[in-house]
C-alpha cells in the first residue's frame, strides 16, 4: 500500500506524473502486538501462502540468504525464533521438512528491537527489489516485523520505486504491509514413494521400457493439470509428480513433462492414465496404476480413451512398433 508520494522539484519531474497513496496499517485486519517485548511475540512458524493471489508469497526471499542449494523452491512456511540472547533464527520448510536456515545476531548490526518490532537494518539477503504489479520494481529501504492479536506474522517494508503510471513516469514512495497466517500443518501425510517403492517402480519400468520389435522407449507425458497450479497445497502433487517421473526416466522411458491431454479434462483425485486402444498401452498402463496403488497410492487407468494411432494418421507397418501408438499419459491429482 502506499503510505507517501515523493515531492521532488518542479523542474525535475517535468512532465511526470504523481501517485496517491491509500492509508497505512489495514483497517480490517487484527490490531498489532504492542509492549516492550513485542519481538519475543514474533516467535512462531507462518504459512506463505496467499489467499488473495492462490500463489505462495515471496517475502522470505528478503530474510534468508539466497546462497542456498535449495534455492527457495516451494517453500510453503517459514519460522522465526528470537533467543533470549538476542539471535534470530529463521527456517524456510517445504511439506513439513528443513529445507534453508539463516542465523543472525543483534550484535552485527543485522537488526535492533524496539515498540516498534524487529527492524532488519541491513537486508539479510541479495534481494534489493520486490515486484510490484502496477509498476517496475522496488527498492526496499526498511523491512519491520510484527505482530497482530490474531498472532499472524505482519510484514512492513517501507520502499521508494518509480514506473509508469498512463505512459507518465511516476516516483514514489511507501509502506507495503503482508500478512502472513499462522501455519496450520496438513492433517495428511504426502504421498511420496519409499526407497523400496520407488525401486519397485523402477524395476516395472525397465521391464517395460522397450518396444518390442524396434529400438524405441516407451513414451509417457506425466503431468499436472493446470488449473489446481493455483491452489493450495499443491507442492504435495508436484513432489509425487516429479518422484514418478524420475523412476521411469531412470528405467529408461521418455516422460515428457508437458500436458498430452488430448482434448480430455483431467482434473480429480489420485493419479490417472489415459491410454489409447493399443494393447500394450493399456496393459503397461494397467501394470502402472497396479504398482502405484501397492504403493499406497490410489491409481488408475481411465477409462477414456485418447484417438488411436490410426486416428493420429501415425501406424506403420509395423504399429506395434511405433511408440506413439502406446503412449501415456500420466496425471497426477489431489490427494484423495
Amino acid at each position: 500500500m502506499w503510505r507517501r508520494l515523493l515531492i521532488l522539484p518542479a523542474l525535475l519531474i517535468q512532465g511526470c506524473a504523481t501517485h496517491h497513496s491509500p492509508s497505512d496499517y489495514p483497517e480490517n485486519w487484527a490490531p498489532l502486538v504492542e509492549g516492550e517485548d513485542v519481538c519475543r511475540h514474533l516467535n512462531g512458524r507462518y504459512d506463505l501462502y496467499n489467499p488473495a493471489s492462490g500463489g505462495f508469497d515471496d517475502i522470505y526471499r528478503m530474510l534468508l540468504p539466497p546462497s542456498s542449494p535449495y534455492n527457495y523452491k516451494r517453500l510453503d512456511s517459514i519460522s522465526i525464533e528470537l533467543a533470549k540472547n538476542n539471535v534470530l533464527h529463521i527456517v524456510g520448510y517445504h511439506v513439513g521438512n528443513r529445507q534453508v536456515e539463516a542465523t543472525y545476531s543483534e550484535k552485527d548490526g543485522t537488526f535492533s528491537c524496539s515498540r516498534d518490532g524487529l527492524l532488519i537494518k541491513n537486508r539479510l539477503s541479495d534481494e534489493k527489489y520486490i515486484h510490484d504489479p502496477e509498476f517496475a520494481n522496488i527498492e526496499v529501504n526498511a523491512t519491520h516485523l510484527l505482530q497482530d492479536k490474531s498472532g499472524n506474522l505482519i510484514v512492513k517494508i517501507d520502499y521508494t520505486g518509480a514506473g509508469l503510471a498512463l505512459f507518465v513516469p511516476s516516483v514514489y514512495s511507501g509502506t507495503r504491509w503482508k500478512r502472513l497466517e499462522v501455519f496450520q500443518a496438513a492433517p495428511i501425510q504426502p504421498r511420496l514413494l519409499s526407497s523400496e517403492q520407488a525401486n519397485m517402480l523402477r524395476t516395472l519400468g525397465s521391464a517395460w521400457a522397450t518396444i518390442p520389435g524396434s529400438t524405441s522407449h516407451q513414451e509417457a507425458a506425466l503431468f499436472v493439470e493446470s488449473s489446481i497450479r493455483t491452489r493450495a497445497r499443491t507442492f504435495e502433487i508436484e513432489d509425487l509428480a516429479d518422484q514418478i517421473a524420475d523412476c521411469l526416466k531412470e528405467s529408461g522411458w521418455d516422460v515428457d513433462r508437458n500436458q498430452v491431454t488430448y482434448h480430455i479434462a483431467f482434473e480429480g483425485v489420485g493419479v490417472g492414465i489415459l491410454t489409447s486402444s493399443n494393447p500394450r498401452g493399456i496393459e503397461v498402463g494397467q501394470q502402472l496404476a497396479k504398482a502405484l496403488n501397492s504403493a499406497g497410492i490410489e491409481a488408475a487407468v481411465l477409462p477414456q480413451r485418447r484417438p488411436s494411432c490410426e486416428d493420429l494418421d501415425q501406424a506403420t507397418n509395423n504399429g506395434a512398433a511405433n511408440p506413439r501408438c502406446s503412449q501415456i499419459s500420466i496425471f497426477v491429482g489431489y490427494h484423495p
